[in-house]
């Protein structure tokens, strides 16, 4: 379903809130809330380049969130143009993790190395990704990161939170608030990756000796940041 302007947007999320807890629409707890919510707006799959469903002629990309959440909403998995081996890169700095695996997942920011010995530097042109031994070893064209990401969001996004419920093992979904976020900012963007609260993550591990298992790396951002990279913002439900 798209929507001819915002109004028409509102009335059908009150229109959601207004029917209480929702049970989850797929099977686990893995991408339900998300999957619930564009089942109950009658968005279905879809060929847009930009976003989600359509307002108007524009773009929206759709997020939501339980709202005792705490991971970081993403922003990009884009992978980076490495300057070393990947499977050298993670033989030498990963670890073992609970399977055995030799891993790599690691948080990244640009304040200071983290405990396996990596940081994020970023100037104009490039984000790099240091290790404090090896040095730069891989990194990112700063603007066809900024690029790609303004495509997946469209510009624009419809950021959902929704209160929990469980009974018999069923997950219920309260969708109770709404915000609008419009015209990204790309300055404030670089600026939030230079104060650490953009961050990456590696979420790698060697699944034989010639395969990488990603999890999904990327550029990843905390809910309470998401207004700082839009220039406006618009309150749909409270």
């Amino acid at each position: 379903m798209n929507f001819k302007d915002l109004a028409e947007l509102k009335a059908k999320l009150t229109e959601i809130k207004n029917k209480g807890f929702i049970e989850n629409h797929r099977e686990g707890d893995n991408g339900g809330v998300g999957r619930t919510l564009e089942d109950e707006m009658d968005i279905s799959e879809n060929n847009l380049k930009k976003g989600d469903f359509i307002i108007g002629t524009e773009g929206v990309e759709l997020k939501s969130q339980r709202r005792k959440a705490s991971s970081r909403i993403t922003l990009s998995t884009k992978e980076p143009e490495w300057i070393f081996n990947k499977f050298d890169v993670i033989r030498k700095t990963g670890y073992k993790d609970k399977k055995g695996r030799t891993g790599l997942k690691i948080t990244l920011n640009t304040s200071d190395f983290n405990s396996k010995g990596y940081k994020l530097k970023i100037d104009e042109n490039k984000i790099s990704i240091i290790h404090k031994v090896l040095g730069e070893i891989c990194f990112f064209d700063t603007k066809k990161l900024i690029e790609i990401i303004k495509e997946k969001l469209g510009e624009n996004m419809l950021f959902v939170i929704a209160d929990t419920n469980k009974k018999n093992d069923k997950e219920y979904y309260h969708f109770v608030e709404a915000i609008y976020f419009s015209q990204f900012d790309e300055d404030a963007f670089k600026k939030m990756i230079k104060d650490g609260k953009v961050i990456w993550e590696f979420r790698l591990h060697l699944k034989s000796d010639t395969a990488i298992r990603d999890h999904g790396s990327g550029f990843r951002v905390n809910r309470k940041y998401l207004p700082e990279m839009y220039k406006k913002r618009i309150t749909l439900l409270f």
